[in-house]
């Protein structure tokens, strides 16, 4: 049985209009007046999120009326938490100064949906996993 989590909607806000888009990641370290303030990716154990290399980029499963993202398996041998190995698409990042990187991924991305997840264990009932998406469409 995999493990989903799910974005309402059938297309991000954000579009690129580039195969090879850049980001900018912004962590309270950027910013002196709000580093003791909690960030906006902050849950749990996120309040010590410092790297692009903590999040995951995927592309997103078109559904009617939402878009999934796996971000586990389990069977009867027990589960996995965190997307797969062959889900993942890999990006480089540079720092660009103290809490700010560009992060480019390393091959151009096919139109669609894609999301940067930060995934939290233990977040929701049970322990259950929970996850943070910025999501953005390819054109």
């Amino acid at each position: 049985m995999s493990i989903k989590v799910a974005i309402a909607g059938d297309t991000a806000r954000t579009v690129a209009r580039t195969a090879v888009p850049s980001f900018y990641f912004f962590f309270d370290e950027s910013n002196p007046a709000t580093s003791n303030l909690t960030s906006a990716w902050a849950a749990g154990s996120a309040i010590t999120v410092t790297s692009p290399n903590e999040f995951t980029l995927v592309r997103l499963m078109e559904k009617k009326g939402r878009r999934e993202a796996r971000v586990g398996s389990m069977n009867i041998g027990g589960s996995k938490t965190g997307v797969m190995d062959k889900d993942r698409i890999l990006f480089d990042y540079e720092m660009v100064r103290p809490g700010v990187f560009k992060v480019t991924p390393k091959q151009m991305l096919q139109p669609g949906q894609y999301g940067f997840i930060y995934a939290l264990a233990g977040g929701g009932t049970g322990g259950a996993m929970t996850a943070r998406i910025f999501d953005f469409s390819i054109l």
